[in-house]
């Protein structure tokens, strides 16, 4: 009976985390979930609370962490601390949940697959966010060859049949490896294999509409940086023709002003009586020269 009020109060917290995680209020449900995980191993090691609201509260928790985590899911009236959002972060790298969870239950397949589900889905969310994004592929692969899905309970559980779907339909392909994808879905009973060969010819021919999208984005935009690279030369080549025709413009202008002076200043009056002067002097001069001559003349004769 002293157990059932912790637990009740326990179970009391998580359902009120729940309800603000749903209505997207982060700044109250993290703090919440955060406290309950924080001590769930500890409280399920003592029996005070029960395995299935452990499941509750350790799911509840990673869901929480990677929309937080993804840009584009968190909500914008919270943002974790950044020392926090590293320590998270350092924590999918270093696979400390799942680890944490494989020495808690003993060994991988020990997990219950909706944890397991779960904490793999927090590190595929993440994957950009991480360092080294192979390294969770590899520990994807790792798990899925330690698990058996050969039993009953496989069979009918949901949680495994997800794990599995995003190792063969999200993690294989991000990796460009179909060909080993199909040969996991051929070869595990969760999966329909014709169904899954279809799935992943169809995964297949949207990654490659995506990527030659993308080519052909980045070629776009290359052309257009070159037309504009080739606008910006052309503008700034008519601005020099105009800017040198203007200087041979401005130029012109001044030679023709200085040959219009040159030539004013050749026929300008004071030159030309200059010029009529000199020439009355030298006929005057010979005129003179010449009564004398006459005279002479006139004497010789006489």
């Amino acid at each position: 009976m002293e157990l059932s009020v912790p637990q009740t109060v326990i179970e009391s917290d998580y359902k009120l985390a729940l309800k603000h995680f749903v209505n997207k209020d982060f700044g109250k449900s993290y703090p919440t979930i955060v406290k309950l995980h924080d001590t769930c191993y500890r409280n399920l090691e003592r029996n005070i609370i029960t395995e299935a609201l452990f499941i509750k509260i350790v799911a509840l928790y990673l869901t929480q962490v990677g929309v937080l985590l993804n840009p584009s899911e968190a909500n914008a009236s919270f943002r974790l601390p950044i020392p926090e959002r590293k320590r998270l972060l350092q924590s999918i790298e270093d696979n400390s949940v799942y680890n944490t969870l494989a020495q808690f239950y003993g060994g991988v397949r020990e997990v219950p697959s909706e944890l397991l589900y779960h904490a793999f889905l927090l590190n595929y969310a993440c994957r950009k966010s991480v360092s080294d994004p192979q390294s969770i592929a590899a520990e994807f692969q790792r798990v899925y060859y330690s698990l058996d899905f050969d039993t009953d309970n496989a069979s009918n559980d949901r949680y495994l049949k997800r794990f599995v779907d995003i190792y063969v339909f999200n993690v294989l392909p991000d990796n460009e490896e179909f060909d080993l994808a199909l040969q996991v879905a051929k070869g595990n009973p969760l999966l329909d294999s014709e169904k899954a060969e279809t799935k992943l010819k169809g995964i297949r021919e949207l990654r490659r509409q995506e990527k030659d999208s993308k080519e052909n984005m980045t070629k776009a935009k290359m052309e257009e940086e070159k037309q504009r690279s080739m606008l910006e030369m052309e503008k700034k080549k008519r601005a020099k023709e105009e800017a040198d025709l203007k200087y041979r413009s401005l130029k012109q202008i001044k030679q023709e002003h200085e040959k219009e002076r040159t030539l004013k200043s050749n026929h300008s009056p004071s030159s030309h009586d200059k010029s009529n002067t000199s020439h009355i002097n030298q006929l005057s001069l010979r005129a003179h020269h010449g009564i004398h001559f006459d005279e002479a003349s006139k004497d010789t004769k006489n």
